[in-house]
């Protein structure tokens, strides 16, 4: 909480100056916005993934159940292109919320599933995201 409140006093001077209004509400307005962020930024979790070529793949895509056709029901997420190189090159970032479950591929591995507790990545057998579906859904 500690942490959060500093965050959040920072945060709130930087959106106060930049208003360039120095009133009590302006005060009030920019502390309310800096706690929205602080408090939006502690449930998500950053991951930079890299796309090589044109065929290469980099993609995340949050699992929102069962599915007949395709197993799993799934949100595929965009990407910010954080930089290029080369040809057809990029590292894209994705903002994941805390205790969701993703599938994601990257042109090092597979799809495979990922669950994010704390700060803490924990990878989830494939034959174990139903069940995780199912114990999330009571």
């Amino acid at each position: 909480m500690k942490k959060s409140a500093g965050q959040a006093m920072k945060k709130a001077w930087e959106i106060f100056k930049a208003a360039g209004i120095r009133t009590m509400k302006a005060w009030s307005v920019a502390l309310k916005k800096a706690w929205q962020i602080v408090k939006r930024a502690e449930k998500l979790v950053e991951i930079t993934l890299a796309k090589i070529g044109r065929t290469g793949k980099a993609w995340v895509a949050e699992i929102t159940g069962l599915s007949k056709h395709y197993k799993f029901a799934r949100t595929f997420l965009t990407g910010a292109i954080v930089n290029e190189w080369g040809f057809n090159n990029q590292s894209l970032r994705f903002e994941l919320e805390k205790g969701k479950l993703y599938q994601i591929e990257d042109h090092h591995s597979k799809p495979h599933f990922v669950v994010f507790e704390g700060d803490e990545m924990k990878e989830i057998p494939e034959s174990s995201v139903a069940f995780w579906l199912e114990v999330q859904a009571c």
